[in-house]
């Protein structure tokens, strides 16, 4: 378990910032520290090296952007909480082949932006639990999303629940797509 809190100063992680410590780490908490994406996703590349990891918590972050291949191929990864930071985007293809995942909150951002298959979990195979997706309390509209960002539902056994509540979409929307 590996919890960094009100780290002030803290604003970039090396991409090889878990090296040597990777396969052991299986809790992460980054709160309340101004820390950002870097200059080649460096956080992502060092996160994506955590193939043991169950739990990620980035909670009041200066993470801007979600790119494409964030979280991918976190086999174990159950939870992942991105919270109350400045998320403002969220790229095609941000979290992909998360076969264990059952919860995402994404609360309290200000998400603005979804690109297409942003929630790519079918190449996961088949998920056998329900999949939590909680995108409330951000500045989502009719326009936010970019085709499809949910194709995760063709492939669980158990349903797919999608919380949009306190943004700015309206049910004719969410039907239609």
């Amino acid at each position: 378990r590996v919890i960094i809190e009100n780290a002030y100063n803290l604003r970039h992680i090396h991409s090889d910032a878990f090296t040597g410590t990777a396969l052991d780490i299986q809790v992460l908490a980054i709160r309340n520290t101004p820390l950002h994406e870097g200059p080649h996703n460096d956080l992502f590349v060092a996160l994506n090296m955590l193939k043991h990891v169950r739990e990620i918590y980035l909670t009041n972050t200066s993470i801007y952007v979600i790119p494409i291949n964030a979280f991918v191929s976190l086999v174990n990864l159950q939870e992942l909480h991105i919270n109350y930071g400045q998320v403002r985007s969220i790229e095609s293809m941000a979290f992909r082949d998360l076969p264990m995942l059952f919860q995402l909150l994404l609360t309290g951002n200000r998400i603005a932006s979804v690109g297409d298959l942003a929630f790519d979990l079918k190449s996961s195979g088949q998920l056998d639990n329900q999949v939590y997706i909680d995108l409330s309390y951000n500045y989502l509209n009719d326009r936010s999303f970019t085709g499809n960002p949910y194709s995760v539902a063709p492939v669980t056994k158990e349903a797919l629940v999608i919380s949009l509540n306190h943004n700015h979409v309206t049910l004719n929307y969410l039907i239609k797509n």
